[in-house]
This record gives C-alpha cells, sequence and structure tokens, in this order.
C-alpha cells in the first residue's frame, strides 16, 4: 500500500474586539480586554450577534482584575 494525505486550506479574516474601562475622573484607561477569532465571509447576522456576544463575555470575565 501507499501512504496518502491530504492538505486542506481555509481563507478567513480575523476579527478583533477591544473593550476599555475608562476612569471618567482621570479620562484614563484603567483596564483594557481584547479578544480575537476568525470571521468567516457568509456568517448571518444572527451567528455574528451571537459570536460577539460571547465574546464579550469571554472579556468580560477577565474584569476586574485580579490584584497581585
Amino acid at each position: 500500500g501507499g501512504v496518502g494525505y491530504h492538505t486542506a486550506i481555509s481563507n478567513y479574516e480575523e476579527g478583533s474586539l477591544t473593550i476599555d474601562i475608562i476612569d471618567p475622573a482621570e479620562e484614563k484607561t484603567i483596564w483594557r480586554g481584547v479578544g480575537a477569532r476568525a470571521v468567516y465571509q457568509g456568517s448571518n447576522p444572527e451567528k455574528a450577534t451571537r459570536i460577539v456576544n460571547e465574546s464579550v463575555a469571554k472579556i468580560l470575565q477577565q474584569f476586574p482584575p485580579q490584584q497581585p
């Protein structure tokens, strides 16, 4: 028998989401959360909304930051 292999290539863009928490009194960023994931062409709006909401929830799980 011979050895076989398969190669698959997927094209996608990476989307990023940044959430800044700002101290309004000092006008300074006190916390920044960042997330990124693959974004595929042709996603329907409902799926895109669900993905963004899940990403926001995941980022905000890191807030407030743990004190050292």
